[in-house]
Parts: C-alpha cells; structure tokens; sequence
C-alpha cells in the first residue's frame, strides 16, 4: 500500500482505476441486478429488482432555519453537530428504466454550494448507472461512500462500483481531486445482520481524501442498531499524513421512536485534528423532531459545545414527483 500511495497522482489513479475494473469483471459472471440511488448512504440495503418501466422523477430535499452559531441568523442548509450548516439543500431530476440503469443530475440551492465561501463546487451530483452482473457501476460525480458519511461526506468525479447480497455489500470508488491534482479512493465493505443492525469498515487513500486537508490516508468503522423503537448509529474515523499529524472523529446518536410522532434524540460529536486543518471540536446535542406533514419535518436541538451553547429549530421540506 506504500508504494500505491508514493506514486504519481495520475499512476495512482490508475490503479484505483483498475481495482474498480476488477471488481466489474468479478461481476459479471453473476446475475442482473438493480440500480439505487447513488447519493444513498453506504449502509442502505439494496432495493428489490423493479419492474422494467422507465420513470422520471424531480424533487427537492431543502432545510431553513434560524440558529444563534453565528449570531442569531437564518440558514439554507441543515444544521449539524452544533458546528455548522453542513447538510446541503438540492434540487435534483432522476430517471430509471426498471432494468437497472438509472442517471441523476442535482444543484445544490444552499449556501454549501452558492455563498461566498462554498463548500462544495456544483453540480451535486450529475451520474450515470448501468448494470454489470450483480455489481453497479456509477460513472460522473456523486458523494463518495465512506463510513456513515457523518464526517466523510463529499461529491466527487469519479467510477463506483458496488454490490450487494445476502446482507453483504461492497463499494469501491475511485475519485479525482481537482484542488489537490491527486486520485482519492474509498473503500467501504458492511454487514446487515436482517434490520436490526449493521456493521461497516471504511478505507481511503490520496492526498486531500478529506476536505482537501494533507491527509492522506483514513479508516473508519460504523454500526447501526434498532431494538424496540430504539436507534443507536455510530462511526469512529481516523486519518493520517504518512505518519503524522493524525486526526480522529467519533460520534454516536440515539433516537427513540416509540413516541408516535415525536422523535427525541440525544447525540455526540468529538474531533481533534494535530495537523489543525480541522482544529478540536466535542458537542453533545439533545433534539426532538416532528413531522408537521407530508415531507415536512421540524427539528430543534441544543447543543452544548466546546465553543458556546449553540441553539437552532429548522425545517426540512422533501418533495418528489
């Protein structure tokens, strides 16, 4: 893994590249398979197959609120950990064929994507998917798998290849970075034990792999359970650069939702960044959320942080057509 990593950005590439092209060739041997939405979180189970009829579809995943993190101010993205507008609003189309391929193009609408000091470039997404045996291939820009995508949760350009069976699932990607002119890769192999738990382990590499920060190698862990109306979801992410300057993340969120419309939860977030690209950061949140109607949710929250004690209430509007 040294010597993949020493190489140039454009070798590096290739063999992210070639790994990917394995993993189609592995594939296609087996069975047809189903296409889903790539922007979905790797822990998703895979959809059964669909009926062979093509569908297009628009829609609109949207936040607003108001929080006092930088003042008392309104936002256009979702508020997260207490830190920052971090989950970005888009407007999206999506078509399948009921057959396997599937394409999806979206904007982001939010400052994340817009304000003077963006975090991401658009467009959001903007994918093609075909079918290879039981494998899918995802060729364009997408947001990359990597743990739960509570801190790795980026689009990038770039071929994905994933596959699901019998409560395995797999996804390998390999990405170009256009700000550090280097190859990232993800890997992420998961366990879904029925739908009461899952199990991840995530693996990246390439300079800039995160945020364009000089790491240039990560692993992460994740897990999910579900008991009685409980939900308890976590990730622990760790990067280096070689051997230096390590960074770790940890959270853990639990939702119980055995309440009927109401929806308490309670979570926490913790980072330290030696290299200082991402500085030190530890919040606990305690949230509730409600659904006031079809594709309409509110959400407040409290946030005692390593910063100040940060508030917000938003909505988050979802419409598909």
């Amino acid at each position: 893994m040294n010597a993949f990593l020493s190489t140039k950005p454009a070798t590096r590439f290739g063999c992210a590249a070639a790994i990917a092209a394995c993993c189609i060739a592995a594939a296609a041997a087996a069975s047809p398979a189903w296409a889903e939405d790539a922007a979905a979180p790797a822990t998703a189970a895979a959809p059964p197959p669909a009926a062979a009829s093509s569908q297009f579809k628009v829609g609109i995943d949207y936040y607003a609120g108001s929080s006092n993190l930088e003042g008392t101010r309104r936002y256009s993205d979702g508020m997260w950990a207490g830190s920052a507008a971090a989950l970005p609003s888009v407007a999206y189309g999506a078509w399948e064929d009921g057959r396997g391929y599937a394409a999806k193009f979206s904007l982001g609408v939010g400052d994340l994507f817009n304000g003077p000091d963006h975090t991401y470039d658009q467009p959001a997404e903007a994918w093609w998917q075909f079918p290879v045996g039981k494998a899918r291939v995802t060729v364009g820009k997408y947001w990359v798998p990597f743990a739960l995508q509570e801190w790795q949760y980026e689009t990038k350009p770039g071929l994905m290849v994933t596959w699901s069976e019998r409560g395995n699932d797999l996804s390998v990607s390999a990405n170009h970075n256009k700000n550090t002119r280097s190859a990232n890769t993800y890997l992420r192999a998961g366990h879904s034990f029925g739908e009461a738990a899952t199990v991840g382990l995530s693996y990246a590499s390439g300079k800039g792999l995160s945020y364009d920060s000089d790491h240039d190698r990560g692993w992460g862990v994740d897990a999910a359970l579900a008991w009685q109306g409980w939900r308890l979801s976590g990730e622990y992410v760790r990067l280096t650069h070689g051997a230096r300057d390590p960074f770790r993340f940890g959270s853990a969120k639990l939702a119980y939702e055995g309440l009927g419309a109401w929806t308490p939860y309670v979570a926490y977030y913790d980072w330290d960044d030696r290299s200082e690209a991402f500085g030190r950061f530890r919040s606990t949140v305690y949230g509730l959320g409600y659904p006031v109607s079809a594709g309409l949710k509110l959400e407040v929250a409290y946030a005692p942080t390593s910063d100040k004690n940060v508030s917000w209430a938003q909505l988050h509007w979802t419409w598909e057509r």
